[in-house]
């Protein structure tokens, strides 16, 4: 994403590096289910004080939706696209 902060490219950054990580390692699967913050940390992302940190895992049986916090102000018809396009946040799968 061209226009991303450097806390957001590290953040999507960290986040592939955790997912991909706890798809091939089951005990840090573990750890990142009960304890996000240490590894979110461990990977050099600090989440605030006060925040909530909740993994969640989609199964065959299970599909999680996010709904991210809504913006402040109107979106323009461009970033209406890029939400609607699925670019603005993380795109999820579903195998079938």
């Amino acid at each position: 994403m061209a226009n991303e902060t450097p806390s957001k490219k590290q953040w999507r950054a960290a986040f592939a590096k955790v997912v991909a990580r706890a798809w091939s390692d089951d005990a840090f699967k573990a750890k990142l289910l009960s304890d996000p913050r240490a590894v979110l940390a461990e990977y050099g992302v600090e989440v605030p004080p006060g925040v909530t940190v909740e993994v969640v895992e989609n199964t065959g049986e299970r599909l999680h939706l996010v709904l991210p916090v809504a913006p402040e102000g109107e979106l323009s018809e461009q970033e209406l696209e890029r939400v609607a396009g699925g670019l603005n946040g993380f795109a999820y799968s579903v195998r079938s």
